[in-house]
Formats: C-alpha cells, sequence, structure tokens
C-alpha cells in the first residue's frame, strides 16, 4: 500500500504589488508522486482565486499545468491557505485519501506601482538624424533589467547607485552623450566604445629615431618589473602588504613610477560618488574600490580635500598584486547646499587618480508626490504615500481644518529613505465641507498643503411612498405612521428635516443622520390632535446638503361618540353596610377606537366591576361597534340618598357629564381652545348632546353589626379555626339566608347555640332584637394550596325583590 500525494511547483506564492480588482494569472504544476495509484485533484473554492480546471484527473507519475488566477477585492496584505482534495474512485465509489496545501500571499494596493524603465536591445531614436537626443529618459541610479550583451562592472554599479544623471545610449553620436561633465575620454556603459575620439595630430607624431628611444626607456621599466618578479618567484615569497608595512615603512620609498601599460591596470572605482540627498549635521558612510590588476603591489596615498569627508581607512596603504581594495569615508554635512568634495589617490608618489564625493543637503523634511488628493465616494476614503528622502529619521503631524476629514496616522516617525501609506476619511455630516486643506507639518517646521475633494454627486433614493394618510384617527390619541426612505447608491448619504414639527400635533423622529449605502431608514411620524378637525401639511427632507424631497401628509380626527344602555338606573333603598349592583352595557357607536373612564373619587359609595367582580380603575378601549357589560355596585357606608348622571371621560377631554350643569352635556363646551392654524378646519358636525346614564339611589341606618367580614386561617397552626359574629341592631326580628351549599371543601360551617333549619341547602336562622348569634368556620385541607371562598347573606325582607348581601 502507498499513500496518495502530490508535488506543487511553486510550493508558495509570494505577490507585490498587485491592483485591486484586476485579474493575474499564474502557471501551477502540479504531479502525482504515486507510483501506482490514479488520483482525482479537486479544488476547494477559496476567495478572490480561481484554478481552471478545478479537477483534474492524474495518473501514476504523471503532471499537469493548470491556470491560477487572482483577483485582489481588497487593498493590503493578504493569505489564503489553498486546499487540493485528493480523491480515489474505484466501482464508482470516491474515497478520500488526502489533501495537499499552497499559502498564497499577496499585497494589493489601490494604486498601480510605477512601472520601471527596460532596456530594449533595438533601441532606435525616432528621427534619425537625431541621434541620441530622443531616447528614453532613463537614469544611472534607475533599478532596471540589463541586457544580456551588456558590458556593465560590479564595481560600475556600486558607482551608480546614487548617480541621477541621464544614461548616454551606444548608438549616441559625440557631444551629445550624457554625462558630460568631464572632458576625459570615456567609453559608454554598455557598449565600451571611445566617448571622445581624434584623429592623429602630425604635429606631435614621432618619427623612427624619436620612437626608437621611447622604446628604449619602455624597455627598462619592463625589464626592471620582470626582474623583479622573476627574483620573487624563485625565492617563492609572497609579498604580504601588512608584513612589507610592519617591517618598514622606508618600503613605500622603494617604488618607482609605473608604466603607462602598467598605469592602466590601476583603477579607481566610482569617479563620483553621489551620497543622494543628506540632512544637516549627520553623516552618511560609503566607499570607493582601487584594483591592483598588476603581478606587483603599489603604494597608495588617500587624502580628501575638505574635512567634510573622512578616510576611514589608513591613508597610507600597500595594496598587493591582483587585490582589490574597498575604501570607506564618512561624508558629515553641516549647513544646507551642494558638496562637491574631491578624494585623491595617489599611487607611488607619482601618479594621481581623483574620486569625487557628491552630495545634497536638505532640510528635513517628508515628501509627497502629490498636491491634490481625491477620495473615493464609494468607501469615502483613499491612500497616499508620503516619504523620507534624507539618510536619517523624520517625525510628522497632520494638521486638518474640517472635523469631518481624519487622516490616519495623525503624526509618526519615518526611518531613513523609507516611506509610509497614509489613510484620509471623509466622515459624513450635516452641512460637511467636501473640499478643504490639510497641512503636512515636518520636523524641520516645513508645511506642505494639500488639497482634499470629495464628490458631492446626487445620490439614489426613494420614498416608499409620498402620502401619509391619518384617516379618522381618535380624539386625543398619539397615532403613528411610518415613512421609508431607501438609499440606492453605492454611498453614505445624510439627511435632514428642516420642519420636524410641520404642526403642532404632528411630529417626526429621527431628524437628522445618516443612511448606509443600500440601506433604509424609517421615519415615525406622530400625529396627536387635540381638535376634531381635518388636517393637511408637508415635511421637507434635506439629502446631501442640497437636494429636497417633500412629503405630504392629510388626515381627519374622528368625534368619539358612545351609547350607555339602559339610560336609567333605580336602586330601592338598602341598609348601610351591604350593597347591591346592576348591569349596564356601553357601545363604541364611532368609525374609531374609542376610549372610556369612570372618574367615581366623588362617589366612593360607587364601584364599576366587570363580570370577574375586578374593579375596573384604568382606562377601557372599545373598538368601533363593540359592546362591553358592566357592573355598577352600590356599597354605602352610612345613609345617605343619589340622583345623579354616571361620571365618564371619553378620550381623557370630554367629560364628565353633570346633572346640574346642562353645559357639561354640550360636547363644543370642551373645546374652548380656537383653532388658529389656517391649514386646520372642523371635521364634523359634533352631537348636540352627550349620552348619559341617570342613577337614583338611598341607603338607611344599619340593621346588622358583623365581627368581621374577611376571615384568614391556616391549617398549619391554631388558626384553623376561627369564629365571627352577627348583631341585630334594629327594632325588629330579621331572618338570615345564608346559602351552605356554596361553602365547599375544605371549609365548614356551624352555628353555635342556635336552632336552625336547612332547605336545599340553605341555611336559615332568625335573629332576633339586640340578638348576637356566633358561626364557627372551620379549615380542614388534605392537600398543600391556598383556597378562597365568597359566602353571600341575605336578609329575608329584601330577598325577593331586592336582594343584597353582605
Amino acid at each position: 500500500m502507498e499513500d496518495a500525494s502530490i508535488h506543487l511547483t511553486p510550493g508558495s506564492l509570494h505577490l507585490n504589488y498587485l491592483k485591486l480588482n484586476e485579474t493575474y494569472n499564474y502557471e501551477l504544476n502540479i504531479k502525482n508522486n504515486s507510483r501506482h495509484l490514479p488520483i482525482i485533484i479537486k479544488y476547494n473554492k477559496e476567495t478572490c482565486i480561481e484554478i481552471k480546471p478545478r479537477e483534474v484527473h492524474l495518473g501514476p507519475n504523471s503532471s499537469i499545468e493548470v491556470c491560477l488566477t487572482i483577483k485582489p477585492s481588497k487593498i493590503g496584505q493578504s493569505f489564503h491557505k489553498i486546499v487540493f482534495d485528493l480523491v480515489y474512485q474505484s466501482a464508482n465509489i470516491y474515497y478520500d485519501v488526502g489533501a495537499a496545501y499552497l499559502p498564497v500571499y499577496y499585497f494589493a494596493s489601490i494604486t498601480t506601482p510605477k512601472i520601471q524603465p527596460k532596456f530594449n536591445m533595438g533601441i532606435t531614436p525616432k528621427i534619425t538624424n537625431e541621434v541620441g537626443f530622443l531616447v528614453d529618459d532613463v537614469r544611472f541610479n534607475t533599478i532596471i533589467d540589463k541586457p544580456i550583451q551588456a558590458i556593465v562592472d560590479k564595481n560600475f554599479k556600486n558607482f551608480n547607485i546614487n548617480n541621477e544623471d541621464l544614461i548616454a545610449f551606444p548608438n549616441d553620436r559625440p557631444k551629445s552623450l550624457r554625462p558630460w561633465r568631464n572632458t576625459v575620454p570615456s567609453r559608454t556603459i554598455y557598449a565600451n566604445l571611445p566617448r571622445l575620439t581624434n584623429g592623429p595630430d602630425e604635429e606631435y607624431t614621432l618619427n623612427t629615431a624619436e620612437f626608437q628611444k621611447k622604446q628604449v626607456l619602455k624597455n627598462v621599466y619592463s625589464t626592471y618589473i620582470q626582474s623583479a618578479a622573476k627574483a620573487r618567484q624563485k625565492k617563492r615569497r609572497c609579498y604580504d602588504e601588512s608584513a612589507a608595512f610592519k617591517s618598514s615603512p622606508n618600503n613605500f620609498h622603494t617604488f618607482i613610477p609605473l608604466p603607462p601599460e602598467k598605469l592602466m591596470s590601476v583603477s579607481v572605482t566610482p569617479k563620483y560618488v553621489r551620497l543622494g540627498k543628506i540632512a544637516p549635521y549627520t553623516s552618511c558612510t560609503n566607499f570607493f574600490t582601487i584594483e591592483n590588476k598588476n603581478e606587483f603591489p603599489i603604494n597608495v596615498s588617500i587624502k580628501a580635500l575638505n574635512n567634510s569627508v573622512v578616510i576611514k581607512e589608513k591613508k597610507r596603504m600597500l595594496i598587493g598584486p591582483k587585490i582589490t581594495k574597498n575604501i570607506f569615508f564618512d561624508c558629515y554635512s553641516h549647513g544646507l547646499g551642494k558638496y562637491y568634495v574631491p578624494v585623491f589617490i595617489i599611487v607611488n608618489h607619482c601618479h594621481i587618480f581623483d574620486a569625487t564625493v557628491f552630495a545634497k543637503v536638505v532640510p528635513t523634511t517628508v515628501k509627497c508626490n502629490l498636491k491634490d488628493i481625491t477620495i473615493d465616494p464609494i468607501t469615502n476614503e483613499t491612500f497616499f504615500e508620503i516619504f523620507n528622502p534624507v539618510n536619517c529619521d523624520i517625525s510628522f503631524s497632520w494638521e486638518v481644518q474640517d472635523k469631518n476629514f481624519v487622516v490616519i496616522p495623525e503624526s509618526g516617525t519615518i526611518p531613513f529613505r523609507r516611506g509610509i501609506f497614509c489613510r484620509i476619511i471623509f466622515i459624513p455630516q450635516l452641512q460637511a465641507v467636501f473640499k478643504t486643506e490639510i497641512y503636512l507639518i515636518s520636523q524641520s517646521g516645513a508645511k506642505q498643503v494639500f488639497t482634499v475633494s470629495l464628490e458631492n454627486s446626487k445620490a439614489s433614493v426613494g420614498f416608499h411612498t409620498y402620502l401619509v394618510k391619518f384617516d379618522n384617527i381618535p380624539l386625543n390619541m398619539p397615532v403613528n405612521k411610518e415613512v421609508v426612505l431607501r438609499n440606492f447608491s453605492d454611498v453614505k448619504i445624510m439627511y435632514l428635516i428642516s420642519n420636524p414639527n410641520p404642526l403642532e400635533e404632528i411630529t417626526i423622529k429621527p431628524t437628522e443622520g445618516k443612511i448606509n449605502a443600500k440601506s433604509d431608514i424609517h421615519f415615525q411620524i406622530t400625529a396627536h390632535f387635540k381638535n376634531v378637525v381635518e388636517f393637511n401639511c408637508s415635511i421637507q427632507f434635506i439629502l446631501q446638503d442640497v437636494h429636497k424631497y417633500s412629503v405630504n401628509i392629510t388626515g381627519n380626527v374622528i368625534f368619539p361618540r358612545i351609547k350607555l344602555e339602559p339610560e336609567f338606573i333605580q336602586i330601592h333603598k338598602i341598609i348601610s353596610g351591604a350593597y347591591i349592583r346592576r348591569v349596564f352595557r356601553v357601545t363604541n357607536i364611532s368609525e374609531t377606537q374609542s376610549f372610556i373612564n369612570f372618574p367615581l373619587e366623588d362617589i366612593p359609595e360607587f364601584f364599576i366591576t366587570d363580570m370577574d367582580k375586578n374593579n375596573i380603575n384604568t382606562v377601557i378601549a372599545l373598538e368601533p361597534n363593540e359592546s362591553k357589560e358592566l357592573f355598577l355596585e352600590f356599597k354605602p357606608t352610612e345613609p345617605i340618598a343619589y340622583s345623579i348622571f354616571l361620571p365618564y371621560i371619553l378620550n381623557g377631554i370630554i367629560g364628565p357629564p353633570a346633572l346640574n350643569d346642562p353645559l357639561s352635556l354640550n360636547p363644543m363646551i370642551y373645546f374652548k381652545d380656537k383653532i388658529t392654524d389656517s391649514i386646520l378646519k372642523i371635521a364634523v358636525t359634533l352631537p348636540d348632546t352627550l349620552s348619559t346614564l341617570s342613577i337614583r339611589c338611598a341607603a338607611g341606618p344599619p340593621w346588622l353589626i358583623f365581627s368581621s367580614l374577611h376571615l384568614y386561617l391556616f391549617s398549619f397552626s391554631n388558626k384553623r379555626k376561627k369564629h365571627f359574629t352577627i348583631t341585630n341592631i334594629s327594632n325588629t326580628e330579621h331572618q338570615l339566608t345564608i346559602p351552605l351549599i356554596d361553602a365547599e371543601y375544605p371549609f365548614s360551617f356551624k352555628l353555635e347555640k342556635k336552632s336552625y333549619q336547612i332547605n336545599n341547602g340553605v341555611c336559615e336562622v332568625c335573629i332576633e332584637q339586640e340578638e348576637m348569634v356566633t358561626f364557627t368556620v372551620e379549615f380542614n385541607p388534605t392537600e398543600y394550596g391556598q383556597y378562597e371562598i365568597e359566602l353571600p347573606i341575605f336578609v329575608d325582607k329584601y330577598f325577593e325583590k331586592c336582594p343584597f348581601n353582605f
């Protein structure tokens, strides 16, 4: 058995400078490492990454190339781990046999990085006769790919690190080459062709005798050099420059001048060391190279013309044969300006080479290539780069005038010759500024001004309705309606309601804010009228501080109409301490919901209860054409008589009607405030009078006194048995009727020391004048719980005609 595995080439992807929402294709090689097992490779979808084909069948030891496509959808660094499932198929059954992973790292930016120029092997000018003037604008310090045929020295590359001059191309004609600061004949960096060539001058041409004499002098130097080389070879002595210097300093004086052929084998590169921009009162380190290609050592002395350049090596040294030595130096800056410091290299005390150090001292100021910054209206933000051009760290800060613009980071420090991306965000606000100026303050105190702008284009919005109707709303009751505002655009928008109270009775919330892209917001409109009117008004919406929209509001208020049945209730005289109740009906005959409550504070002997005997102390809501039956209970505590209208209040305004006040029955009396707003007008004709319920009742002196009408018993203590007494204080005999059939388990009642009779579960007992009877109540439960009963007690004379109870 063998394990299924594949090999991915490349094993990982590290990509930089991808442009947002651009498509990039890469080739991926997949190889089946199994020797006998065919497998199926399935790609699991990842965000922003696609592989075609998504499913591949590979035989043993086979490979295939697939296309990997990347389309970044967000800026910044991203990491994806691509998963490939390895599946084996046998008899139409698929088995998972493994998995493989490909890590992908990439950095996406919102702007496209500047494409570096590249050389073409066939560079030709646009105008044939103007060779060298219309070629590409390419400089020495540009990081570009060099052609294979280019003759570029390693030392020459180091020389051109900070060289900002234009490159001279091979087909340039004389005197059109750049740079031409030095008139010494030189060669172009690629074609190795002489830069300045002149024909032989006849006046300085040697004749035969002069040529032979010059050749004799040349042979003297050659013979000496060759003999010295042969002597060293014979003695097998290796000439070490440090040993020679330490053994005898006088060895520096034993060197003789070099002939031109040998002098050409000594080179100093680069001729011009360009340090670029540096900060004041700082130092910068660089080097130049001395190369000795001869078979013998040379004596070198180095001296800078200005103390701004300090050689870090020894000023006098020996450079051995076939040795290349880097000479490091420090350049110290003082005031602002340009520095040109020649450095002289003296070989064998007679031959002078020179290298010039160039530096430009500038203030410690952060730079940015942009002056105008435009913010993306969809994301309300953008990115831009600021950079440090000098050789030391520079601190910076931002100064922003308007609060709806924010720059991140607000301050910081940029390392030497590095850059940082800043993010500027537009925060939508009411009365926002869409074009402003921000200031970049550098360590040197310099300010750079940027113009920041955002296009305030009209957004696509819509209301779900432009007409809100409040039809037949109740009087003095708040009614809510909703208006939905939808934002169909890809940008946030600000809104403001210029008249949140178009009428005193109408309010709308919220009144200001913002709506996100592709979102909606619900506005709540509340109408609360205390007059029966018709109304019509409009609400003004201002979007993006400029665009205006209007939503109209119409409606009318309905007068609450109710009907009380019966119109008259007569209650016969009862004794004080007893109570009696009568049923009546309340019907809402208006077209909208009505609210009624009964203020009985001034007549404490009356109570309103529902069918479950619960007191009604709150407002009762009645839907259109809805009826509700209620009980009017009369519980006098002393002798009293009443002839009144049942007091009630409709919708918190109308009522209560009073029997001795005819004006209280007129609905107009409750709308004393005149309508001053010209938009409002009376909606309907009010009724002539209010519906009333007349009540007549009376109560006489008490006949009976009860020790208590509320008994509380507990089974777990000595309070499971209690007594209560009834005393006849009248001048006549009374018969009490108690329906014991209502006294159910676990209560039992017993009359102490008094004869009585029970007929059909009803206990009848006679109480003589000034007589007191005692009842015993026992509580004997067999289960846990709370038990309650209400036992009525009737008086015989009023049992049939006017039943009242205790």
